[in-house]
């Protein structure tokens, strides 16, 4: 009887090893690089594993010194597909790759992670978070990129997508919260801004009527004329030369393609990497 308790457990701490080997060989944060504290990698691992848990659904953040001159786009598919990363039949996930060497950051998606962080997404990804990696906040950054991943997956599970309560400014080149104001989610801020543009609108607009009116009220004697002639003093005006000035003209501008300028790299759509599977995502520089 002490033999095979004894032979139990052994068992019982050989699987409790095993299944510590198989998760530490896929940690969700992977600092390389070194940019990060034991602690802070301790909380954002926690925190991927509650998105896994939750939405079926890996965020795996990697930073490294360099890439060894493989494109960051081609490292960035290769590690997520070739580490086994993605917990459901299409491997769903998305992997943040940071490169210190040239300064590149990297977001590729594979399965439903595609659809889901297509390029309105990162667009709002990197206006929002970058900035931090440039200011060297790498762990304010990693942890506001699970958060947005965690907000777009909670609206996906909710039927709703992450349009929806993100609104493009297209003249300004911007994102903004609270697109949407009659579904609860509006932005009580704008509502209060614009509630008082309008009654300063209002009050400025009754101030001013009273006071053109008492003016008026003053100018009994003064009687509008028929024509412009009549405001002239005869002989005052003498005309001794003219000439022509052209004051508009119309312009018809047609916008040109842009180019690949603003140190972006993959630029979007779906691509295949070298372990045949579908990625999507894009970088750039920080």
């Amino acid at each position: 009887m002490k033999k095979l308790s004894c032979l139990i457990l052994s068992l019982l701490m050989c699987v409790c090893v095993l299944s510590f080997s198989v998760s530490a060989q896929n940690p969700n944060i992977l600092d390389n690089a070194d940019l990060l504290t034991t602690q802070e990698e301790l909380l954002l691992e926690t925190t991927t594993d509650v998105i896994r848990d939750d939405y079926d659904f890996d965020v795996v953040i990697l930073t490294v010194s360099s890439t060894q001159g493989e494109a960051v786009e081609a490292f960035a598919d290769d590690y997520y597909d070739y580490n086994g990363y993605g917990v459901d039949s299409q491997r769903s996930g998305v992997l943040f790759l940071v490169s210190m060497e040239d300064r590149d950051w990297f977001i590729s998606t594979r399965g439903r992670g595609i659809d889901l962080i297509s390029d309105g997404e990162i667009d709002y990804i990197e206006q929002e978070i970058i900035p931090y990696l440039s200011e060297g906040d790498y762990a304010v950054c990693f942890s506001e990129f699970l958060s947005v991943c965690k907000e777009i997956l909670e609206l996906d599970a909710d039927g709703e997508e992450f349009s929806d309560y993100y609104g493009y400014d297209t003249e300004n080149d911007y994102f903004f919260a609270g697109n949407s104001y009659d579904d609860g989610y509006s932005n009580p801020q704008s509502f209060n801004f614009f509630k008082n543009a309008l009654i300063a609108l209002a009050v400025g607009f009754v101030i001013a009527l009273i006071v053109v009116l008492n003016m008026k009220s003053k100018l009994k004697t003064v009687r509008a004329k028929s024509g412009a002639a009549d405001y002239v003093v005869a002989g005052s005006m003498n005309l001794t030369h003219s000439h022509e000035r052209f004051l508009y003209r119309h312009v018809t501008r047609t916008p040109r393609q842009q180019n690949n300028s603003n140190g972006r790299s993959g630029g979007g759509g779906v691509r295949v990497g070298s372990s045949g599977a579908s990625h999507g995502g894009r970088g750039g520089k920080f």
